[in-house]
This record gives C-alpha cells, structure tokens and sequence, in this order.
C-alpha cells in the first residue's frame, strides 16, 4: 500500500513573505494546520482499517486451520478412511 507523503509547509522560505505581517502569515499558517491535521486524520482512520483487517486476518487463520481439520478429521472417521 503505497500513498502520498504531504509536502513540508514550514520550510523558511515559505514563511518568510515581507509583504505580509506576521500576525496573517500566523492565521494562514493556522489554517493550513488545520487542514493538514484533517487529512492526517483521515489517513490514519484508511491505514487502521487496513491493519485491522490484517489483525482479524492473523486471528482467524490459525481457527479456521483448526476448525476446518476437525471437519477433515470427523468427515474421515465416518467413511472408515482413517485406520
């Protein structure tokens, strides 16, 4: 699973605009804080719904190795093909 890394905003360059005061550099800044926090959000609710079914993935196989032998076992007694 492959995806986007977000480009760095802070970088000096980006914040350093004479044309503007500080005080509006500082909400903008805000703003786009905000925004990359929604998006981190959302991010990590898709990557822990991917790991949450790899988690159940883990968890059900050994049962299903399991039941699925008993199954074999029991279907095997009942023809007489286990000695």
């Amino acid at each position: 699973m492959r995806r986007k890394l977000p480009a760095i905003y802070n970088e000096p360059m980006h914040l350093y605009q004479p044309r503007y005061t500080l005080t509006a550099l500082r909400e903008v800044e805000l703003e786009n804080l905000q925004v990359r926090i929604v998006r981190a959000r959302h991010s990590n609710a898709r990557i822990a719904r991917a790991l949450d079914w790899l988690r159940f993935g883990a968890v059900a196989s050994p049962i299903m190795f399991v039941v699925l032998s008993v199954v074999w076992w029991v279907g095997s007694s009942a023809c007489g093909a286990r000695p």
